[in-house]
């Protein structure tokens, strides 16, 4: 396996170029490898050829320079689509959809619908519940805890927020948790979530 390279921040301005330094991943030893491995094509991109030896940057939110623009309705439907015939439940994957579409929108490529080529194939091949059942766990009137029943993390998380808004307008705070699940992508979807909601998260 080639060795791939990422930019990672060290500081509070990780456009420096002193603070970009070259972190190379390794095949995942263990049970997940064959799970994880597909994830890293997905999540990161060989060294940009144009970097200095050993100090190789990863171009990650950059659209390439060859590229076509596809309408995003088109895009959210097609990434559906792929979910579905995976073995996605239909409501997860039009949320999903719909998730890794926007963040094609908002220029964070790393987290939009490039994902898919990781996450169908663990649908398919059993590496993820393709029809999770969700539960609340616990909940107090100012905490819930959702159950992802091992499926992929977006919609037990999208759940646990929603569920803490209410909580959080009646009680000042609330905190939403959710456990049992793989990748739940940006983090961003919730926290704008819940800023739609007049509220503010991290």
């Amino acid at each position: 396996m080639r060795p791939l390279h990422v930019v990672r921040a060290l500081g509070a301005s990780p456009t420096h170029s002193s603070l970009r330094q070259p972190l190379t991943l390794r095949p995942f030893p263990g049970p997940f490898k064959a799970a994880l491995e597909g994830a890293w094509s997905l999540a990161y991109i060989p060294a940009h050829e144009s970097c200095p030896p050993r100090r190789r940057c990863a171009v990650v939110n950059i659209p390439p320079e060859e590229s076509a623009r596809v309408p995003s309705d088109e895009l959210r439907d097609l990434a559906a689509a792929c979910l579905k015939a995976a073995g996605l439940r239909a409501d997860h994957a039009d949320q999903l959809a719909q998730l890794l579409a926007n963040g094609d929108l908002r220029g964070v490529r790393t987290h939009g619908t490039r994902q898919i080529q990781g996450y169908c194939p663990a649908l398919r091949d059993g590496h993820l519940n393709g029809n999770p059942q969700l539960a609340v766990v616990q909940e107090t009137d100012a905490s819930v805890l959702v159950d992802g029943d091992g499926g992929l993390g977006y919609a037990p998380m999208m759940m646990a927020t929603e569920a803490a808004i209410p909580k959080a307008k009646a009680r000042g705070v609330a905190v939403g948790a959710s456990r049992h699940h793989g990748h739940y992508g940006s983090a961003g979807h919730y926290v704008r979530r819940a800023m739609a909601d007049g509220c503010c998260a991290f």
